[in-house]
């Protein structure tokens, strides 16, 4: 449901500007996990073919819509469905961040501090209810009367 509310969001503001750059629609200069999350939902518009990525007069990346391609423009080779990956480790967002003085995020940031104290207090639930699961569990005795080993049977090769 989240990841549809930012897809459409993206493709809204980019049919209706014609051009809009990517790194400063995509890039949130708070936080890098939520950039590539920003990129992986404009990773849908691409493949849909609803967003293309070209090229401006400075050879900066931007975003413009698309028209959707049919399948015969695919048969006739009037259209490629090409894939380009993405390389963003940490310090390039950080150097983007700082040279194309992106102060806010295009996407709201996303607070997700609720959801990690939930699945904090989860995983400790969790933990302690299989601590007193195995304490609570008598360890079985065996004797070496009640093992009886297996003879191994041997392949024999002729």
């Amino acid at each position: 449901k989240e990841t549809t509310k930012y897809v459409e969001q993206i493709y809204k503001v980019v049919k209706k500007e014609k051009k809009k750059p990517l790194y400063n629609t995509l890039i949130n200069p708070n936080d890098f996990g939520q950039t590539v999350e920003n990129f992986f939902y404009l990773s849908f518009l691409v493949k849909d073919g609803h967003v293309r990525i070209s090229s401006d007069e400075a050879n900066e990346p931007m975003l413009e819509p698309a028209n959707q391609p049919s399948k015969e423009d695919y048969a006739t080779n009037k259209a490629d469905k090409k894939q380009c990956v993405v390389k963003l480790d940490y310090n390039m967002w950080q150097k983007l961040s700082e040279e194309k003085g992106i102060q806010d995020s295009f996407l709201p940031h996303r607070d997700y501090s609720a959801f990690l104290r939930d699945a904090a207090e989860r995983r400790k639930r969790v933990v302690s209810q299989l601590k007193n699961s195995t304490q609570q569990q008598p360890e079985e005795e065996s004797s070496d009367e009640e093992v009886e080993e297996q003879p191994r049977k041997r392949a024999r090769h002729r």
